[in-house]
C-alpha cells in the first residue's frame, strides 16, 4: 500500500438512522460535552506524496447512478472522508425531487477513488433501520 501514490482502504458496511434529539437538557454541571463521530459511512484514503490534486470519491449506487461526491485537500499521509447516506448538491435536482434530508435506500454501493491519473474502487453495503423510509428517486433496481 505505502509504494502506490493512493489507496482507498475497504469500506466497512454501513448502518443509517435519523440521530435521535439531544439530551443536554438532562445534564448537570460539570459534565464533559464533546462531538460525536459523524453519521454515515467513513473512507479512509492514503496518499503517498503532496502533488497538489484534489482527492475524490464518487459514490454509485448498484445501477450505476451517482449518488455523491466527495473531495478533500491531497495531503502526504491518511485523509479521511465522511458521506452522511445523502445525496451531494452536484446529484440533487435544483427543484422538486425528495427531501434532501432523507437517507439513501439500502443497498449496495461503489466508492471510486480519484487521485491525479489514479483510480480505485471499493464496494459496500448500507442498511437503514427499519421504519426509515429512503429517497425514492435512487431507489436500486434488482
Amino acid at each position: 500500500i505505502a509504494s502506490k501514490p493512493a489507496h482507498l482502504f475497504s469500506v466497512r458496511p454501513t448502518n443509517g438512522a435519523y440521530a435521535p434529539s439531544g439530551f443536554s437538557e438532562w445534564n448537570g454541571k460539570g459534565v464533559y460535552r464533546g462531538a460525536n463521530p459523524a453519521e454515515g459511512t467513513l473512507f479512509t484514503v492514503w496518499a503517498k506524496d503532496f502533488t497538489g490534486d484534489e482527492i475524490k470519491i464518487a459514490i454509485t449506487n448498484a445501477t450505476g447512478v451517482p449518488v455523491a461526491n466527495l473531495k478533500a485537500l491531497g495531503v502526504a499521509g491518511f485523509t479521511r472522508l465522511n458521506w452522511d447516506l445523502r445525496p451531494t448538491e452536484d446529484v440533487l435536482t435544483k427543484y422538486g425531487g425528495d427531501d434532501p434530508k432523507k437517507l439513501m435506500s439500502s443497498g449496495d454501493y461503489t466508492a471510486e477513488l480519484s487521485f491525479g491519473p489514479n483510480k480505485m474502487k471499493q464496494t459496500f453495503h448500507v442498511d437503514l433501520a427499519e421504519g426509515i423510509t429512503p429517497r425514492g428517486g435512487f431507489e436500486p433496481q434488482e
